[in-house]
């Protein structure tokens, strides 16, 4: 019984050795009636394999190459019998579709008012958008059901309410999971599917009406009635697949139930070698069984994602051919220069060669395109044997880059300073570069709008419709100069004016500025002078050196326009819309009889609007948007894939071709991979199975799709990989990133021990006559434009002139702004360094941050649980409110403060009764506790609110950047040089409380106006389940560096993520005692920390695998210069205080100044050394 024979290799030329070498024989004597039968995945596939065959000197005239789609099609239509009915194709889908809701939408009792909206849009019923919207929505329910026929074919099937054994899909569970049927959207896709499909046509066919290609059947129906009914017999002939990587469970059942028929052979690249057992002897020259493993087991977790979905294919493949499948392989030796990074790829390895594999940051897309032209430029030169067709450029979106790759391989093309590549360009839709199409266009609009100069001179610039008038292009620049003297703008009489915008109010018309009116001074031009005036005030217009036969041809051109205009508004049946269409398109747009190309554009747009139901053109709408649609489908190129020069085409979403030097463009963040389809109309995104991970696996993300493709394509280039992304938005001056696959390959990359890893992303800069091309020894980094290598030699040679004597004085130039960081943020990379350095980079910086005693723009936000940072909100207003006066009682204090809250939030918080709820917790006696105890402190001191911003920053150096730092404290007493600072939580006390008051006390000391000699913090919270009052005075023996707010701040603007592990609940709590630093153990704390950050599953250098979890061994002295300043500033101050309402700042703050005098005058009595070596004795001591 026939059955498929799959071979496995890399790279592709293997596969196409041993594929010639089994159909040699075939192709000698071979029937030209009865060809060889090909599927390959895309035509670049077929062009690359016709020309391999082409270089080995072999004719691919017997050779039939087709599509999986096609292939499959004609398969099916070898063994059909006597039933052979026609295939439904997309058109045919949308036109019933499109003729059933626009039947539903008018219909008293609707179908599917989920899909159609209906009543949704009351002001657009009986307009142009109401018919756009429909026809728009046929487009997308078309494309779903193709996807689904696809991915659940069983679903159809029981759409379709067959009654049969034999079912399309062999593993029985393509279908949707049973949550979705309750779903409305489900309910009415399944009506409208099985209307379309099944119920289509029979009302008309019972009265006798004709109904078009209501015979036809869709693809997998088609398939199921031939594959069911009397099928040929007779010797199986043998297919050959080549190239496929990417097959969705519904092509693989129906090469299952065709290799009953058929014998296959597939040639499939070997992307997981680890998925086989291959025998120990196996001879690298020859082909060899080899079995297949049940798991997918990847040696390199970074490439999980980029593999699985061609392990999925293959385990797809093992699964349905169960028994009847054989698979052959071999040991490839690949000698090329980057055999070695394939290997490495291929098995899961580290890869040290990364010379021939270049990342650039580019600032701009068109600067990517010139930097490809310029590497390809210096290739040529370095390699004599490297040819233009070894060489190829891929984008992800053609559209996008198009115009950027014909400016820069376009642009002075006849100039010696600027060499010219030859290239050939594909994968771009025709519809913008087709002037037949842009001409379609500007008709439609035109009679859509408003009759204006600008929609009349696009149409007249357009090359066919100067070949229908029989004109060129000087002639409409100097019809333009006449209707800019003539003073025509819009509309073409004082009618249509009053039709478009309604009567004035005056209640005359108008045609001032109208086509009629200028067009009667033009003509009259012809015969009066310009001096006669006519009774309604018209002067003729002067035609001085006017070409007037050229003018009568304008006169008549825009009345025949309008005559047509104003024909097309009126009703007509759908054919006759159509005809009248096709002749006003015809009657002002001619294409020249050697143009093909346009030809070609114009018979492609008219056969397929034939194959809807020209009823439906009734609608003048629907026809304007089928005309459209006709035109987008129209695939553009330039020159012949593989052939005349440099191939630029865009990524294939299927199997990649091989290249020696390979360029990849577009690779930055929301470029690559495409976006997924999250549209509720989109079942497959809602299906529970897809989301959870489970089976069916068909439907593959299109982010496993993308990661597949970039690494097939790292697997074709065999000399040299470059890989750009456009890395900062010129317009609004800010950095962008680079694609997830790319940052994955980036960290991948960088694991090899190598100094190149170092700088593996190369920033180029903006000009390509930049100083920074000189002395570069680096591949990017190239430039071979002589204009521009002239203004960089200029440059560098140049002497500049003397200043000007009012320069020469010394006049001051300004200094560069100030940057301004938040004490916040600083407080937050204290915390969580890694967290706060990548949101620094990515500029993601929270609008709240977790700190209580800071003041917050967005104060809280509600969840499900809990409103938070309400706490800190309710307590800084009432502790306002207490220390103006205002509120007398803490309990009153807290009700004012909620009720401000209540009235300035309302749109945030719960509706009523629920914001009461929610509110309750901040009027309980426990609450009203913690200001009670606060009152004494208020009472006692003037505490206000301290702004550090612009005037009042702290204004720091480092490294010759100046930084000012900003910030609030909300409550700072400030008096002869002793600062107090009061902090009110709910929370348990913890030292994460403690340290970000005393970072704004260091802070605070680098100011002029709240410089202290001491401090005193209060500090009221929950410890051991009770309130207490817990005070810290400045401890007068510590030791600080003067420069810790610059080591700091210079760490980071660094953002060196190679030692910060050191997150704060990480960390030791012993740090805080005062011999930590003398007894701690440097490794026992690095192996502490490890292990810590591993087990570590939210941490930022997990999540975005920015860095490898790698601690160093100066850990300790890094934790040292970080944390001790702040860990040293104070010292608990333990009197009993911590009883309420008892106040003992007072006593603490004396006790503080006489420490602080006694310690000013030890230091005044002895020298700096000896003062500095005694107080490092006392520190140990203590």
């Amino acid at each position: 019984m026939p059955g498929i024979r799959i071979y496995l290799s890399h790279p592709l030329q293997e596969l196409a050795d041993r594929w010639i070498a089994d159909t040699s024989d075939d192709l000698k004597g071979a029937d030209l009636f009865h060809p060889l039968r090909v599927i390959v995945p895309n035509r670049n596939m077929k062009r690359w394999l016709q020309m391999y065959m082409a270089r080995k000197g072999i004719v691919a005239a017997h050779i039939r190459f087709q599509y999986v789609e096609d292939g499959i099609r004609s398969l099916l239509e070898g063994i059909a019998g006597e039933y052979n009915p026609q295939v439904l194709r997309p058109l045919d889908l949308q036109g019933r579709i499109l003729h059933l809701l626009l039947q539903d939408l008018k219909s008293d009792s609707p179908l599917w008012p989920l899909l159609t909206q209906r009543g949704a849009h009351p002001s657009k019923q009986d307009s142009g958008e109401e018919s756009l919207r429909i026809f728009q929505l046929s487009q997308r329910m078309t494309d779903l059901f193709t996807n689904y026929e696809y991915h659940r074919v069983g679903t159809l099937e029981d759409w379709r309410e067959i009654d049969s054994d034999l079912t399309l899909d062999v593993f029985a569970d393509s279908k949707f999971d049973d949550s979705l049927a309750a779903d409305g959207l489900f309910e009415e896709q399944r009506k409208l599917y099985r209307a379309a499909t099944v119920e289509y046509g029979k009302d008309e066919q019972k009265l006798n009406l004709s109904v078009l290609h209501a015979d036809r059947v869709p693809v997998s129906e088609y398939a199921r009635r031939v594959l069911k009914g009397d099928v040929k017999k007779g010797e199986a002939p043998t297919v050959y697949l080549f190239g496929l990587s990417l097959l969705s469970r519904y092509h693989i059942s129906l090469i299952r139930h065709l290799s009953d028929h058929y014998s296959f052979r597939a040639y499939l690249p070997d992307l997981v070698p680890g998925l086989f057992k291959r025998s120990a002897n196996e001879n690298g020259e020859q082909w060899s069984p080899i079995e297949f493993t049940a798991e997918f087991r990847p040696e390199n977790d970074l490439f999980a994602g980029w593999k699985k979905s061609f392990a999925e294919l293959l385990g797809l493949l093992e699964t349905a051919f169960l028994g009847r499948i054989e698979w052959y392989g071999r040991n490839s030796d690949r000698t090329y220069p980057l055999g070695r990074f394939h290997d490495a790829l291929l098995k899961g390895s580290i890869n040290p060669i990364t010379d021939r594999i270049h990342i650039g940051c580019c600032p701009g897309e068109r600067r990517e395109v010139e930097t490809v032209y310029q590497c390809i430029l210096q290739a040529m030169m370095d390699d004599p044997t490297l040819e233009l067709t070894d060489i190829a450029v891929l984008v992800p979106d053609m559209e996008h880059y198009r115009p950027y790759i014909l400016d820069v391989f376009e642009r002075d093309r006849t100039s010696v300073d600027r060499p010219l590549v030859p290239y050939n360009l594909s994968d771009y839709s025709a519809a913008r570069e087709s002037h037949f199409a842009s001409g379609v266009r500007a008709l439609f609009q035109l009679i859509r709008g408003d009759f204006t100069r600008s929609e009349v001179f696009e149409l007249l610039y357009n090359p066919c419709c100067q070949h229908a008038i029989g004109i060129d292009r000087e002639t409409v620049a100097e019809w333009l100069r006449l209707f800019d003297d003539a003073g025509i703008r819009r509309f073409f009489d004082a009618a249509d004016r009053s039709a478009q915008v309604g009567t004035p109010t005056d209640g005359e018309r108008s045609d001032a500025f109208t086509f009629l009116r200028g067009l009667r001074s033009l003509y009259l031009g012809m015969f009066l002078e310009p001096d006669d005036l006519l009774s309604d005030g018209l002067r003729p217009h002067s035609l001085f050196l006017v070409d007037r036969t050229a003018l009568l041809k304008l006169i008549d051109f825009v009345q025949r326009l309008y005559q047509w205009q104003q024909e097309l508004k009126r009703e007509f049946t759908g054919r006759e819309r159509f005809d009248k269409t096709m002749e006003f398109i015809d009657a002002f747009l001619s294409i020249p009889a050697s143009n093909n190309e346009e030809q070609e554009v114009r018979d492609h747009m008219e056969s397929e609007l034939r194959l809807y139901d020209l009823r439906l053109f009734k609608d003048f709408t629907l026809l304007e948007q089928a005309v459209l649609a006709s035109l987008t489908g129209i695939a553009g190129g330039r020159g012949h894939y593989l052939a005349g020069g440099v191939t630029v085409c865009s990524l294939q979403p299927m199997r990649p071709v091989p290249f020696r030097h390979i360029y990849i463009a577009g690779l930055g963040e929301g470029q690559f991979p495409p976006r997924e389809d999250r549209s509720t109309l989109n079942l497959l995104s809602r299906d529970p199975s897809v989301s959870a991970g489970g089976l069916p696996h068909s439907n593959i993300a299109t982010g496993e799709k993308a990661r597949l493709l970039l690494y097939e394509t790292l697997l074709s280039a065999t000399d040299r990989i470059v890989l750009l992304y456009n890395g900062r938005d010129t317009t609004r001056d800010r950095e962008l990133l680079p694609c997830s696959p790319l940052n994955e390959l980036i960290s991948y990359l960088k694991k090899a021990d190598s100094p190149k890893t170092e700088d593996l992303v190369e920033h180029l800069p903006l000009k390509l006559y930049s100083r920074q091309y000189t002395g570069r020894n680096s591949y990017l980094f190239c430039n071979l434009s002589r204009p521009d290598i002239r203004l960089l030699n200029l440059s560098s040679t140049r002497t500049p002139p003397p200043p000007s004597p009012s320069l020469a004085a010394g006049t001051k130039v300004d200094q560069p702004l100030a940057t301004d960081i938040q004490i916040a943020h600083l407080i937050s990379f204290l915390r969580h360094p890694v967290e706060a350095v990548i949101k620094r980079q990515m500029r993601l910086y929270d609008s709240r941050i977790e700190d209580d005693s800071l003041h917050d723009d967005e104060p809280f936000h509600i969840t499900d649980e809990e409103i938070w940072g309400m706490s800190s909100l309710v307590i800084e207003r009432a502790l306002m409110l207490m220390s103006e006066g205002t509120s007398n009682s803490a309990g009153t204090a807290i009700n004012d403060a909620v009720s401000s809250i209540q009235s300035e939030f309302a749109d945030r918080l719960p509706v009523p009764p629920y914001d009461e709820i929610a509110l309750k917790k901040y009027r309980s006696p426990d609450f009203i506790e913690l200001l009670e105890m606060a009152g004494p402190i208020l009472h006692s001191h003037p505490f206000k609110r301290i702004r550090l911003a612009d005037g009042s920053a702290v204004q720091v150096n480092v490294k010759g950047r100046s930084i000012r730092l900003t910030g609030e404290i909300p409550f700072l007493s400030y008096a002869d040089g002793h600062a107090t600072i009061l902090h009110v939580t709910d929370r348990n006390f913890t030292n994460r409380v403690l340290f970000p008051l005393l970072f704004q006390l260091l802070v605070l000391e680098r100011t002029r106006s709240f410089r202290w000699h001491s401090f005193t913090i209060c500090i009221i919270a929950i410890k051991n389940g009770k309130t207490q009052l817990l005070q810290y005075a400045n401890n007068p023996e510590r030791t600080l560096r003067s420069t810790y707010i610059e080591d700091l701040l210079d760490e980071y603007l660094a953002g060196d993520l190679n030692y910060l592990p050191l997150r704060l609940d990480l960390l030791s709590k012993d740090m805080w005692k005062s011999d930590f630093f003398d007894t701690a153990v440097g490794d026992a704390i690095r192996r502490r920390l490890e292990d810590e950050a591993l087990e570590s599953e939210v941490d930022f250098m997990d999540l975005l695998r920015v860095i490898p979890p790698r601690i160093d061994d100066d850990i300790l002295s890094r934790m040292r210069k970080r944390w001790e300043p702040i860990v040293t500033l104070s010292i608990p101050v333990d009197d009993g205080s911590s009883r309420k309402g008892k106040s003992t700042d007072k006593t603490a703050e004396k006790q503080s100044r006489t420490q602080s005098k006694k310690q000013a005058e030890k230091q005044a009595e002895k020298q700096p050394a000896k003062s500095s070596k005694k107080q490092s004795k006392k520190g140990s001591k203590s």
